[in-house]
């Protein structure tokens, strides 16, 4: 199988430990896929506010998440990354993750297609709650029709991020096996 595209919106600061992970991911994915990385801390990304104005079809917002828009529509894997503040995803991944309302009111505005969703993040913590970021990343991919797979966070990074890198990579090998295996079963159905 070939052809996958993977998106990694990540929320995280260019050289925090979120970041680092995210480029040993993208590092650990099979060469054919194609991937983007875009960090939404680097965006003009207004909060959105709740009007309801993209429910004619058009945000009232003009601005980066539309870049957003077009990369997801064409990602078949999106991997939100994020460091976890306070068992949450951090505020640049929330805002991104509230502006896909537009999305939610104006359904024919992305392909329908089978997309999977999963979040990397790094955490302080030895032993993170991340049942807060669980919840709404699966809550965000199954509202979008997607398919879940299985999340991965580092922990413990405020005392070591010794090994962080590699299973990183590691997470990315898998993650793909995964889903080369759940595409081999739906084409053999």
């Amino acid at each position: 199988m070939t052809g996958m595209r993977v998106l990694v919106i990540s929320g995280a600061s260019a050289e925090g430990n979120t970041s680092k992970q995210c480029r040993a991911f993208l590092s650990g994915l099979p060469s054919d896929w194609e991937s983007e990385s875009v960090s939404a801390g680097g965006l003009r990304i207004a909060h959105c506010e709740g009007c309801n104005a993209c429910r004619n079809g058009k945000c009232r917002f003009d601005d980066d998440m539309c870049q957003i828009f077009e990369s997801f529509d064409k990602a078949d894997i999106i991997v939100f990354a994020t460091p976890v503040r306070f068992n949450a995803p951090s505020s640049q991944i929330k805002t991104v993750m509230d502006r896909f309302q537009f999305l939610w009111n104006n359904p024919g505005a992305v392909a329908k297609k089978r997309r999977y969703m999963t979040f990397i993040g790094s955490a302080g913590r030895a032993i993170p709650d991340v049942r807060s970021l669980i919840s709404a990343f699966r809550s965000f991919c199954l509202g979008f029709g997607g398919t879940w797979l299985e999340h991965h966070v580092f922990a413990g990074t405020d005392s070591s991020t010794a090994g962080m890198e590699e299973v990183a990579r590691d997470y990315a090998v898998g993650l793909s096996e995964t889903v080369i295996a759940m595409e081999t079963s739906s084409a053999d159905s």
